[in-house]
């Protein structure tokens, strides 16, 4: 599959001219820096690539990651390596955009995570807290790019990208605000507080793409809702390339 974000995963092996798998064996190179080891573990961990062969210091690392990965409380983790493997760069300012790309482009992350434990399926689900008119009208001034992802128990099951001003959806967004701003103007202290959408909210959207998807994803069939795995379908065998 020649998906980007399968051809960035490969690039990192080839930068350094090993496999991905075994990149934690160069800490003591000195070309090899602390934060590239600690991505290398994440990725690791999020690409479900775990070697078999470790110490004592990498269990510990990888349960300490794992903890990170499936935390209710905050998706800054799955955030983070969504970003990575999507080659955009991270933007650490609160209340803004959660990425940018060498071009400038604006990214939003909706990463959703369930666990062995949950009764939920990923259904490509994400939502926006405490929206207005003025930030739905800002993103489509800004042209931000949204990026769903999918993760079970912290591992990366899927990625989708699409244009936020693609009319299917952003009509759909507007539609929700115009139920709270009936005006169709903001209102001084109130807001959306949890305006929610699933994949086929962008399904038929003209700009989706599908940037990653698990391979053997035949194992992971019964974490999706049918929309979603027929919405990967539809995608992964609608390249020329594959």
């Amino acid at each position: 599959m020649n998906y980007r974000v399968q051809s960035f995963v490969k690039s990192i092996s080839n930068i350094y001219n090993i496999p991905l798998i075994d990149l934690h064996k160069l800490w003591y190179k000195s070309n090899f820096n602390h934060l590239d080891y600690l991505n290398t573990y994440k990725l690791n961990y999020t690409l479900d690539m775990i070697p078999l062969d470790l110490d004592t210091k990498d269990e510990i690392i990888y349960k300490l990651i794992g903890q990170q990965a499936n935390d209710l409380n905050s998706s800054t983790f799955r955030e983070s390596m969504t970003l990575l493997l999507c080659n955009v760069n991270q933007i650490h300012t609160k209340h803004s955009y959660d990425g940018i790309d060498h071009n400038g482009i604006f990214y939003e992350v909706k990463p959703k995570n369930i666990t062995t434990d949950s009764k939920k399926k990923l259904s490509g689900d994400g939502n926006f807290s405490d929206f207005t008119i003025s930030r739905h009208k800002k993103y489509i001034g800004d042209d931000v790019k949204m990026i769903i992802s999918g993760f079970f128990n912290g591992k990366i099951i899927y990625i989708f990208q699409f244009d936020y001003n693609d009319p299917i959806f952003s009509e759909k967004i507007h539609c929700k605000l115009k139920q709270k701003f009936k005006e169709d103007i903001d209102i001084k202290c109130e807001y959306y507080r949890n305006l929610a959408f699933n994949s086929s909210w962008y399904s038929e959207c003209k700009s989706i793409r599908l940037l990653y998807i698990k391979p053997n994803n035949n194992e992971t069939k019964h974490i999706l809702t049918k929309n979603c795995a027929d919405l990967i379908n539809k995608l992964r065998y609608s390249y020329d390339d594959l």
